[in-house]
C-alpha cells in the first residue's frame, strides 16, 4: 500500500474533448439557472440538512441546482466517470476495495467568476443523499470544462497545485486527509463539475 497520500490523487487527462466541454458550457449558460453555492451541514439527531455559514464569505461560486439537470449529458458523463473510477480503483490493487458496487451522485456544475473561490474543505457532505442512500462519499470527482482563465487552481494538502487542462478529470478520496480548495479567479470564468461516489 502506498503511504504517500498524494499518490491517491488521480488525474485522467483528456477525459473529455474540447468540443464537448464547450458544448456543455453553452448548454449550462442557456439554462440561465446559476445560483450562489451554499454550504450545508447535517444534523444526525434531527436527520436534517441545514445551510451553514460560508467559509468563503461572499465570494462563493455559482452552481446549477441539482434539480435542474442536463439529462443526456449527465447520463453520458456518468457512465464515463464510472469507467474511470473503476480504472482508478483497479490501479490501487487492493483486494478488499472493488469498483462495481459503487454509485455516483448527481453532477454539480460550478461557475467561478472574478474573485470567486472555494475555501479549503473536505467532502464529508450529506446533501447528495436523498434518504434512500445514506452515508458520506468515498471518492470525489472533479471535471475541468475550460482552462481559458487565470487563478482558480485546484490546491490540495495546503500547497500542492494539481495541474489540469480543459477536459481533465480528477479523482481522490473524500475524507479529511484530502483537504482541497479552489484559488480565487483573477481573470476569466472557470467552469467545472463535481460528483461523489459512495
Amino acid at each position: 500500500m502506498e503511504k504517500n497520500i498524494e499518490k491517491y490523487v488521480f488525474v485522467k487527462q483528456n477525459f473529455l474533448d474540447n468540443e464537448f466541454c464547450q458544448h456543455i458550457i453553452k448548454d449550462l449558460n442557456q439554462l440561465n439557472a446559476w445560483k450562489k453555492h451554499e454550504w450545508t451541514t447535517y444534523d444526525p439527531k434531527q436527520e436534517q440538512i441545514f445551510v451553514s455559514n460560508s467559509p468563503s464569505g461572499k465570494n462563493e461560486p455559482e452552481i446549477i441546482p441539482p434539480e435542474i439537470q442536463l439529462e443526456d449529458i449527465n447520463d453520458f458523463l456518468g457512465q464515463k466517470i464510472l469507467k474511470v473510477a473503476a480504472e482508478y480503483i483497479d490501479s490501487l490493487k487492493f483486494e478488499w476495495f472493488d469498483a462495481p458496487f459503487y454509485s455516483l451522485s448527481y453532477l454539480k456544475y460550478i461557475k467561478y467568476s472574478l474573485n470567486q473561490t472555494m475555501k479549503v474543505h473536505c467532502d464529508h457532505i450529506h446533501d447528495v443523499f436523498d434518504g434512500k442512500n445514506r452515508g458520506i462519499p468515498i471518492l470525489t470527482v472533479i471535471g475541468i470544462l475550460n482552462d481559458d482563465y487565470e487563478g482558480g487552481n485546484l490546491v490540495m494538502f495546503e500547497d500542492k497545485k494539481i495541474n489540469t487542462k480543459e477536459g481533465d478529470l480528477i479523482i481522490f478520496p473524500s475524507l479529511f486527509l484530502f483537504p482541497h480548495e479552489i484559488e480565487s479567479i483573477t481573470k476569466g470564468i472557470r467552469y467545472s463539475y463535481t460528483a461523489w461516489m459512495w
